[in-house]
């Protein structure tokens, strides 16, 4: 892939991933604001309908009607015998019944109760009532039978009665419940949604009249109750909590809703960047394989064709020392050839899940030992060494992938090691094979397993091969219900084989 398209998709992703993060910021804070001032206009509704239900409810339960007997019976009006004996009877005449001021106060709930016999007393049984356009014969008032019905909703029942002439009076207080307040205030906070820590004051002017407030908390959140009910000189406030949390609450559906959306793109943005990650890594890898197999192959290749030149330019019958020893050349190189091609066929049989191991019960002390001593002859110059702590252990093995695993590691750790190659076999069977070469780095120690991989040596090559053969080894082991895994530092590189005991 071209590295500058490659820098200018990378780039494309980051500005991507950081637009929707801000996208998705900004629309949950804006979320976040607008449910916060719900939150208030919430909880400033609550407060008002609960003091309307409040005062609502004592109007009618504080609620006395006065009803005339004789109105139910002939419609007679219950104020009449106030202006029977008027001179003036001219049909534009109008009569007025007014009380100028009527006042009772009361801290005691029971005394409320003796409110009916006061009031009929104060409006039938004396004269201290002053009536508008009366003579002053007319200040004493007839008593006349009455009843006087205690609540609202008994009221309401009488308004389907025709002709009844009723007075009916509303109390009123300067004090408040606060704890039937609060109960209905909570039920309104309940039906919102909303759970906050708050407190009532009730003011008259400036002074304060009522409060909740026991724990002196401060509370830096208040709404006013805007209700019809209270008086103009007074105020009724609740303080509460920063009401963040209640908002958050709200937006967190939304909020949740985004940060998965927001996760599954930017999940996809990496899964897709990955993605290109990888189509890099096989293209450069595919580039290096190439070039490898080329070179590898063009040796043995080249060397045969100088074989059968030979042959050709030169008399064989009569220098039959010089044609057989082009011959073994040819035939060297062709083996190295074959090895090298069923090294790719295998490991293309290894990746198509074709592959499959005849396994046979075999000392792997005995197996591992052989092979050890058929290395020695084949490389001379290097000095292999064998020990094992176990005389013999059986496993079942593919004796014919097994022992390529094995000698794959050994031929590693001869490219790569200064001439000194140890295999152990330990007390819980596991195989060592040693090397004292140069190492590997710490970042490479697990991508050398990978198929193809190839520790970077930028345009040196001076170990031939494919990329393979570890790969190979590994799936080997895997295949046996083993485990392989690498231990190195500069001068020394262990492979340790545990193969499991059952197998």
């Amino acid at each position: 892939m071209n590295t500058k398209k490659y820098q200018w998709i990378i780039i494309l992703i980051a500005v991507t991933i950081v637009t929707t993060i801000a996208v998705q910021f900004y629309w949950n804070f804006k979320n976040y604001i607008e449910n916060k001032t719900r939150v208030n206009n919430e909880i400033q509704n609550s407060l008002d309908n609960a003091i309307d239900e409040y005062y609502s409810t004592i109007s009618k339960d504080k609620f006395l009607t006065i009803v005339s007997y004789d109105s139910i019976n002939n419609n007679h009006n219950l104020f009449a015998n106030f202006q029977s004996d008027i001179s003036d009877t001219s049909s534009n005449s109008k009569r007025k019944f007014k009380i100028n001021s009527l006042e009772i106060k009361t801290d005691d709930p029971e005394e409320f109760e003796k409110m009916p016999d006061l009031i009929n007393q104060l409006l039938f049984d004396g004269d201290s009532m002053e009536f508008e356009d009366l003579n002053e014969k007319d200040t004493l008032i007839e008593k006349r039978p009455l009843r006087i019905y205690h609540d609202k909703k008994n009221t309401d029942s009488l308004r389907v009665i025709k002709g009844i002439q009723s007075v009916m009076i509303a109390f009123s207080t300067d004090t408040i419940n606060i704890k039937q307040l609060d109960s209905l205030f909570l039920n309104q906070l309940a039906k919102n949604s909303i759970s906050t820590p708050y407190y009532f004051e009730f003011k008259d002017r400036d002074s304060i009249l009522q409060t909740n407030n026991i724990e002196r908390l401060i509370f830096d959140y208040k709404v006013g109750s805007k209700s019809t009910y209270l008086r103009d000189h007074q105020t009724f406030t609740t303080f509460y909590k920063d009401p963040t949390s209640a908002a958050l609450r709200k937006s967190s559906f939304g909020i949740l809703l985004s940060f998965i959306l927001s996760s599954a793109v930017i999940l996809c943005l990496f899964y897709l960047l990955k993605i290109i990650n990888q189509q890099k890594k096989l293209s450069e890898i595919k580039n290096d394989l190439i070039s490898n197999i080329t070179h590898e192959f063009k040796t043995p290749i080249t060397t045969i064709g100088i074989a059968l030149e030979g042959l050709q330019n030169f008399d064989a019958i009569k220098s039959p020392e010089r044609a057989q020893s082009y011959v073994s050349m040819s035939q060297e190189q062709l083996t190295k050839l074959n090895l090298m091609v069923e090294k790719l066929l295998e490991t293309a049989t290894l990746k198509n899940g074709q592959f499959t191991l005849e396994k046979e019960r075999t000392d792997v002390v005995s197996l591992i030992k052989s092979i050890a001593e058929k290395q020695r002859i084949a490389n001379p110059s290097a000095t292999i060494q064998f020990s094992s702590a176990l005389k013999s252990k059986e496993f079942n093995l593919d004796i014919l992938h097994f022992e390529n695993a094995i000698l794959n590691l050994i031929d590693n750790a001869i490219k790569y090691g200064n001439g000194l190659v140890e295999i152990l076999i330990q007390d819980d069977s596991s195989v060592l094979i040693m090397d004292n070469g140069p190492g590997i780095p710490q970042n490479q120690q697990k991508k050398i397993f990978e198929q193809f991989y190839r520790i970077p040596t930028g345009n040196v090559h001076d170990v031939k091969g494919f990329g393979i053969g570890l790969h190979y080894t590994k799936k080997i082991i895997e295949k046996h219900e083993g485990h392989i895994s690498v231990l190195s530092k500069k001068g020394k590189t262990i492979f340790k084989i545990s193969l499991a005991h059952g197998s």
